[in-house]
């Protein structure tokens, strides 16, 4: 309910919770409706929480009871406009992305991830129906990119070991580039990994097939020093090691990260190609 006091403007008060309801009565018949009541306010309120404001409540003869907002709340209650449905979708996969990572799949909720980009729980729930959704998304849209990103590579007119090579700086590249997304679809404990295996089978599955079959024409240039497969898994392991070992272990006094790529290729490429 509103009204307008004397001086023809809403009349509030900063009413905090303990009042309501034995002091409604004494405060409305002290006061009365349509009256200012800025000092009633001053001195309870002030009384009761000196450091920390207050909501209002216009009065209207009646005592709204409003509790006082804490700092935490206060942060969430600013909420994002409307709209740019597509960039707020993005920003709640880096958000839960950075959160997955930090505390894990299972500590991770739907509500920190909101409170992290200021949207309700609510609201977030319009954009994903669930946590393993976000999760999917995540991983869908790393293994999207690194395929991209291996297409060029194979689609390049050149000799089957330089677009191998290529492709492995290409997955190095892309951990460094995306060290959230890769620990959560390389480097995953087990509850997570059974989150993402919907993820991770179509996707990552093609993935490997076509680095695979690069390998297969390396071998069929008569420069392959082993069984296509072995060698497959073997330079991805490779890969897999560098770019796994520096984005958890960065405090480790390493060497330039281009200078240990190389060397590691360098050396891979050695025992599996033939002269």
């Amino acid at each position: 309910a509103q009204s307008r006091g004397a001086f023809g403007e809403r009349d509030r008060v900063a009413v905090p919770c303990f009042l309501w309801p034995p002091h409604r009565e004494r405060l409305t018949r002290a006061v009365g409706p349509g009256k200012r009541l800025a000092s009633v306010r001053d001195r309870v309120y002030a009384r009761a929480f000196p450091s920390r404001p207050g909501a209002e409540s216009v009065w209207s003869g009646r005592l709204s009871v409003v509790s006082p907002m804490p700092r935490e709340a206060a942060k969430r209650s600013a909420r994002k406009p409307k709209g740019e449905g597509h960039a707020r979708r993005a920003e709640i996969l880096d958000a839960a992305e950075r959160i997955f990572v930090e505390v894990g799949y299972e500590g991770a909720t739907i509500r920190r991830i909101a409170d992290e980009v200021g949207l309700s729980s609510t609201a977030l729930y319009m954009h994903f129906s669930e946590k393993s959704e976000i999760l999917h998304e995540i991983c869908s849209g790393a293994f999207r990119r690194l395929t991209e990103a291996n297409a060029v590579v194979i689609a390049a007119d050149a000799a089957p070991e330089v677009r191998l090579r290529r492709l492995l700086e290409a997955y190095v590249d892309f951990g460094f580039a995306n060290p959230n997304a890769y620990r959560l679809i390389y480097l995953t404990r087990p509850v997570e990994a059974r989150e993402a295996e919907s993820a991770a089978q179509g996707p990552g599955a093609e993935l490997y097939r076509s680095f695979e079959a690069v390998v297969a024409s390396v071998q069929a240039e008569g420069r392959l020093n082993g069984e296509v497969r072995v060698v497959a898994q073997a330079l991805w392991a490779g890969a897999h090691g560098i770019v796994s070992l520096m984005i958890t272990k960065p405090y480790f006094d390493w060497v330039d990260r281009s200078t240990l790529t190389r060397a590691l290729m360098d050396a891979l490429f050695v025992g599996f190609l033939k002269p």
